[in-house]
């Protein structure tokens, strides 16, 4: 079994982008671990689209049978429910189970924010923007107000963690809640030809356990991982929540993140956002969940910035 930094070696550069015609399968993005899988042949072959969630610098691809996994004979024929097929991992080696999208989207299924294959060979997203045609724009695209004090004493936790995830995340904004953080993380998409992608849409890997090994060598014990979505006036939101423990201490990290396609003066950016609450299990059932959904709600594009639509 590869460890993290294996995975992580490996998709450090994009090196590649495969067409989607059926859905999309990804590695376990859960904030962190993986990339977006574009399935071809009809669910019999899949090729990677590593980088679509990760920065441009990211690199990795694999290519192999979609198979069904033995110990879920359940599963119905041609579906791809949870545990019910494998297809090979981020590692090009080790065979990992494929879960659905947290939206509801069964994987393999079409849906309504599905780019479409051009005649040419390439791919145009919803908002009618084709590959290539994304520019790299280091600005910070979104603002928040929550109205707490700003800093944080989570707030280099949670660049650490990204950091170390490889995600080239970037904190922009941070907020006290009680002893917890909330913030605001940004980073660049655009370039090597990525479009923009429903994350909330795409299915994934399971690699719960290099999750669990990464949260370990930062002092953590993971005991559960979960995916979900967030809608927002901005969008929708694919969320992951770990709970954790270090030492006698439970502690809860959030990370809700989306695609957000703009334009500016410069032209037209892609950037990931993602709003995050890490601290005590306490402060989160004790109004830091609805505090983190008040803050993704209240997003705002920031001066000169154009929330692309299918009409722009």
């Amino acid at each position: 079994m590869k460890t993290l930094k294996d995975h992580l070696d490996l998709i450090r550069l994009l090196e590649t982008q495969q067409l989607l015609q059926e859905g999309e399968i990804g590695a376990k993005i859960g904030g962190a671990l993986g990339g977006l899988i574009g399935q071809r042949d009809a669910g019999e072959k899949i090729g990677s689209n590593i980088g679509d969630f990760f920065s441009p610098s990211s690199k990795g691809h694999s290519s192999g049978p979609v198979t069904r996994d033995p110990s879920s004979a359940s599963s119905s024929p041609g579906s791809y429910s949870s545990g019910g097929y494998q297809a090979l991992g981020p590692d090009g080696k080790t065979m990992v189970g494929v879960i659905d999208a947290p939206d509801g989207t069964r994987v393999g299924q079409d849906h309504a924010d599905k780019p479409r294959t051009n005649p040419n060979g390439g791919r145009t997203d919803k908002f009618g923007v084709s590959d290539g045609e994304y520019i790299k724009q280091p600005t910070i695209s979104v603002n928040g107000e929550i109205g707490l004090k700003s800093g944080g004493s989570f707030a280099d936790e949670i660049q650490k963690l990204e950091s170390g995830r490889g995600t080239g995340l970037k904190l922009n904004q941070s907020w006290d809640f009680k002893n917890s953080t909330l913030a605001i993380l940004e980073g660049e998409r655009a370039g090597g030809g990525m479009i923009w992608l429903n994350l909330a849409s795409i299915g994934s890997f399971d690699m719960g356990d290099e999750m669990a090994q990464f949260y370990q060598k930062h002092g953590y014990k993971l005991t559960s991982d979960k995916d979900s979505v967030t809608p927002s006036k901005l969008g929708t939101f694919r969320t992951e929540e770990q709970q954790l423990t270090k030492g006698f201490k439970n502690v809860i990290v959030r990370n809700s993140f989306m695609l957000f396609a703009f334009e500016s003066p410069k032209g037209k950016g892609l950037h990931i956002i993602q709003v995050s609450f890490i601290g005590p299990e306490t402060d989160y059932q004790s109004g830091g969940l609805q505090a983190l959904n008040l803050l993704i709600n209240n997003l705002e594009p920031a001066a000169n910035i154009k929330p692309l639509t299918t009409n722009s």
